[in-house]
């Protein structure tokens, strides 16, 4: 079995950000870089490279990655906020480590805020994008195809026509269009949620990304799914705020390499 902790790559790739962890001889290291609409595959392998050079990592080390879209396997399917990447085999990335995971990023921070081994946990991620991660009884739920969680997919109606949720309440929705607020985009969500409180009769919702250090989002975004929910679902819902938002995804890949390798 592999020390993870002593030889370990994990990057969480973002909308606005990429964040690398590099776990060497039991130290930490993280580094961040900025991403956006016109990030590339080649930028990323360039990153990848230069850290190979600059910490000396042996050949074969283990690499693990999260993306923000649709996967087929290590191959990125699709993604709104990081387009560059669609239909790139993340393989290629590079030639000297073994990319041993590949992990939606939402799906790879529900490993990270599971807690209990009974009952259903969520994840809510809101920031560039939204997505949803689902833990039941302890083991990360991923669909029939592995696409489940899409919460920032489904349809409202807006204005005449129904548009997707990441497109009225994320991060890129809310600064991006000056007829939103904060406060709307918050209760935008907060009504998709609700739905899911419904629907999952979880037990946590941890609430994670960018948009969540706004305190008018997080607050409508809260008082709507309260407002909304069946109230004999939302009483025994504790919804929580994740203490350290930055590293949920990457610490998220370590422990579900672990469990991979453990198998």
């Amino acid at each position: 079995m592999l020390d993870l902790e002593k030889n370990l790559m994990t990057c969480d790739l973002g909308g606005t950000k990429l964040l690398v962890r590099l776990c060497i001889e039991g130290q930490c290291i993280d580094r961040k870089y900025a991403t956006g609409i016109d990030f590339s595959p080649a930028e990323l392998t360039q990153i990848i490279s230069q850290l190979e050079q600059e910490y000396s990592l042996q050949e074969n080390y283990p690499i693990a990655i999260a993306f923000p879209g649709l996967l087929n396997h290590k191959k990125c399917f699709v993604s709104n906020v990081v387009p560059q990447f669609d239909g790139f085999d993340l393989n290629l990335l590079t030639n000297k480590g073994n990319l041993k995971l590949v992990l939606n990023d939402v799906e790879a921070g529900t490993y990270g805020i599971i807690k209990n081994a009974q009952g259903v946990e969520i994840l809510i991620m809101s920031g560039t994008g939204i997505g949803m991660g689902i833990a039941i009884d302890g083991k990360v739920f991923r669909g029939q195809n592995g696409f489940s969680g899409e919460l920032g997919s489904c349809r409202l109606p807006h204005n005449g026509s129904y548009q997707r949720l990441a497109k009225l309440a994320s991060g890129s929705a809310c600064y991006a269009n000056d007829n939103f607020t904060k406060e709307t985009c918050g209760r935008d969500l907060g009504m998709a949620v609700s739905w899911v409180v419904n629907c999952f009769n979880p037990g946590r919702i941890v609430f994670a990304g960018g948009m969540f250090n706004e305190a008018e989002y997080q607050q409508a975004c809260f008082n709507t799914i309260e407002q909304l929910s069946l109230q004999q679902s939302f009483e025994k819902c504790q919804l929580e705020l994740e203490p350290e938002m930055h590293s949920i995804v990457v610490r998220g890949l370590s422990i579900a390499l672990q469990q991979l390798d453990a198998n």
